[in-house]
């Protein structure tokens, strides 16, 4: 959806929480495990600060929101830059919602 971040989201029956969130970063393209859990950090504080637009587009409909967020990038980005993505994502997926 929005480079170097891909949402992948499915409707389910609703329960207490609007939306669940599954943060991913490839094994194949980060070696080291370090790597990968900055990536995941930055992604989860991100998703963290910018939810609550999500979970107001969720509050009158009827269905829950699974999420996955895979990092496509090739190298590792500044906290701001991942931040600004997620951002963007986010605001396109709120835009996709039936």
């Amino acid at each position: 959806m929005s480079y170097p971040v891909r949402i992948v989201f499915r409707e389910t029956p609703k329960e207490e929480v609007p939306a669940r969130c599954l943060v991913n970063a490839p094994k194949r393209k980060f070696k080291h495990a370090t790597d990968r859990n900055r990536i995941k950090r930055q992604i989860r504080e991100a998703y963290r600060k910018n939810k609550h637009e999500l979970y107001q587009s969720l509050e009158e409909k009827e269905y829950q929101l699974h999420l996955a967020i895979t990092y496509i990038g090739d190298k590792i980005e500044s906290t701001g830059f991942v931040e600004k993505k997620i951002k963007s994502a986010l605001a396109k997926l709120i835009e996709k919602l039936p």
